[in-house]
């Protein structure tokens, strides 16, 4: 007795997996006779299906039976990484699949029944709290539904932050009966903060002496989202501590007037004290920052002009034992700095 055996190929449901419910198979030769073989249902599990049209007569018979099992694949995590600016919130959705790379790859979405969750850096386990401070990172934050995380960085945090990870247990597939097979899966969320540094120019002023002077720093902010801090334009004393007011030093470190701000305005006054003095006077440290604390610092430098008062002698003539009178006459100060031609006037 020849029989012909062709190879059965299952075409399966890309989400299936377990026992499928199989297929039965008779085999029949060319002169109809078969084995006659009939299944034992209540021990097989199995219904006898194929009508023999053969010597089993009207009998439900079969020969073989085949029974495919297919095994669940393991859900594999995918990275999410993002960049931002300093200060400012990024947010990414880590992925998850199953057959990563392949032609039956498939995404496995977290839901309201299967929820992604953070862990915890530094005990590795996983956290019901969807919030988690990272100690000079930043504060991370997940949408369990969705699996997005939010970083929200601290003010002063640049470079590329260690990040989070998000673990999600979820379904790979579902057996015959609709029952879920779960697979559980880490994957990464890691953020990159670009800094933003503001910048500074000096102010320079020149004036006569005794004359009260002013100058205005100019601060930049390094974007567009980074502006500068209102009222936050600073002196700096000796001590690098910022206040409104701070002594003038000359020439060997001796006061000859003093600095005060408008921080509003961001305008520095020098009023002088002594005023005797002439020459530079050393600068004052003036400092700013944008709405992230990060601090830019520059410097006004006022210069004194000397000035000097000119006279001009009287003269009288009159005879023996008269009376006589004149005026000395005493003109304003001219300036007796080659500045003059920066700031005086005829």
């Amino acid at each position: 007795m020849k029989f012909r055996i062709q190879v059965l190929h299952l075409r399966q449901d890309p989400a299936f997996v377990g026992k499928a419910s199989g297929v039965v198979l008779r085999a029949v030769d060319a002169n109809g006779q078969s084995t006659g073989w009939e299944a034992v249902t209540d021990g097989d599990v199995l219904t006898n299906t194929n009508n023999g049209g053969h010597s089993a007569g009207n009998n439900k018979s079969m020969d073989a039976v085949y029974v495919p099992i297919v095994e669940p694949k393991e859900m594999t995590g995918n990275s999410k990484e993002t960049t931002g600016l300093q200060g400012k919130e990024q947010k990414g959705i880590p992925l998850f699949k199953v057959n990563a790379g392949r032609e039956a790859e498939r995404i496995v979405s977290p839901s309201t029944q299967y929820i992604a969750k953070l862990v915890d850096p530094k005990s590795g386990s996983v956290i019901n709290e969807t919030s988690i401070t990272v100690e000079n990172e930043g504060t991370y934050t997940i949408v369990p539904e969705t699996g997005e995380v939010k970083f929200q960085p601290l003010l002063s945090f640049k470079g590329t932050a260690g990040g989070v990870t998000v673990e999600l247990t979820g379904p790979v597939g579902f057996d015959k009966d609709g029952v879920p097979s779960l697979s559980t899966a880490r994957a990464k969320y890691i953020p990159t903060v670009i800094a933003v540094s503001p910048t500074a120019e000096a102010a320079t002023s020149t004036g006569i002496q005794g004359e009260v002077q002013t100058g205005k720093p100019i601060f930049k902010k390094g974007h567009e989202e980074v502006p500068i801090k209102e009222n936050s334009v600073k002196l700096l004393n000796s001590d690098g501590d910022e206040v409104t007011e701070t002594p003038a030093l000359g020439e060997g470190n001796k006061e000859v007037g003093k600095y005060t701000i408008d921080s509003s305005t961001g305008i520095v006054t020098f009023t002088p004290t002594d005023k005797s003095y002439i020459g530079t006077v050393v600068p004052a440290r003036v400092q700013a920052k944008d709405i992230n604390e990060t601090k830019v610092e520059t410097k006004y430098t006022p210069s004194i002009v000397g000035v000097k008062p000119q006279a001009s002698p009287a003269t009288s003539t009159g005879i023996q034992g008269e009376i006589q009178e004149g005026t000395v006459t005493f003109t304003g100060g001219k300036i007796s700095n080659w500045r003059c031609r920066e700031i005086c006037t005829d």
